[in-house]
């Protein structure tokens, strides 16, 4: 990774609101974000961009263009938990033991 600057601060009390609004601004749909809707859904803030009030400088048309790639390390350890994590029942940290 590479860091970006971009000269914006943002600031908020909802800090579902806050990394929905950083995600958009990143190019991303926050709500295909899992742990956005999920938290939306879960009453623990607001992640629909469309219900989020913004002050300040206009960022409706702010988009950084990043991009996102499958990283090798996630992706083997994505599939070892499912090799390992079969059910809840049997959760992986019991059979590492």
């Amino acid at each position: 990774m590479f860091p970006k600057i971009k000269d914006y601060i943002l600031a908020s009390g909802d800090s579902v609101a806050i990394d929905s609004i950083a995600a958009k601004m990143m190019g991303f749909n926050p709500m295909e974000i899992p742990y956005i809707r999920m938290c939306e859904e879960r009453g623990l803030g607001v992640g629909n961009p469309k219900d989020i009030e913004i002050t300040g400088e206009d960022i409706a048309n702010v988009n950084f263009g990043f991009k996102t790639s499958r990283s090798f390390v996630i992706w083997g350890d994505q599939m070892l938990r499912r090799g390992l994590c079969d059910s809840l029942k049997n959760p992986c940290f019991t059979r590492l033991w």
